[in-house]
């Protein structure tokens, strides 16, 4: 979590900028078991479609990625 403190300098505010992000990317491919966002976004885009809900689209995507 990212918190601005007044006075906190653009350094230490862009460190905890990177730190969230790199948190992010690890559950990311923690959750999909891969850090390239665009093979998860191409899963999704073929799976939403002919999908009954949110869930079964992902549970579809996480099939094609995990192939």
């Amino acid at each position: 979590m990212v918190e601005y403190v007044p006075g906190m300098t653009v350094a230490q505010l862009r460190a905890q900028i990177d730190a969230a992000k790199a948190h992010a990317m690890d559950r990311f491919e923690s959750d999909w078991g891969t850090r390239d966002i665009r093979v998860v976004m191409d899963a999704l885009c073929r799976t939403i479609p002919g999908s009954a809900s949110p869930a079964d689209a992902a549970a579809k995507a996480l099939a094609i990625v995990r192939r």
